[in-house]
């Protein structure tokens, strides 16, 4: 936080660069994970390029959003083989035809998964 912004693209930030201040908190944009799941590091690692200036390879942010899509995508598998039969309706919902296993007892309950701290 001490570079306060110099380097960042954001001409937001660029501007507080200027200013003989020291940032606040309130001045970086913190990263809640995107639409659906949390924060990854790729977020916080990119929040840092853009909020805070960090120095970064030229293809840095490709590689960050390059890596964060594969991280959803393991996620949503993750998600998927967790919660199966939650998977299967929203597919039946969208339209998809899913068809259960003959053992319907492959899968235990995952309540207390889900409800997990």
């Amino acid at each position: 936080m001490t570079r306060n912004g110099v380097g960042s693209g954001r001409r937001k930030v660029a501007r507080r660069a200027g200013a003989e201040r020291a940032p606040q908190l309130s001045d970086i944009h913190f990263p809640v994970g995107g639409p659906r799941l949390r924060p990854t590091l790729e977020d916080f690692l990119e929040m840092l390029i853009h909020d805070l200036g960090v120095d970064h390879s030229g293809d840095a942010l490709e590689v960050l959003q390059k890596q964060r899509a594969a991280w959803r995508v393991n996620q949503v598998r993750a998600m998927t083989a967790s919660l199966p039969d939650v998977a299967a309706e929203a597919l039946r919902d969208a339209g998809y035809t899913v068809t259960a296993p003959d053992d319907s007892s492959i899968h235990p309950d995952r309540q207390t998964w889900l409800t997990r701290y």
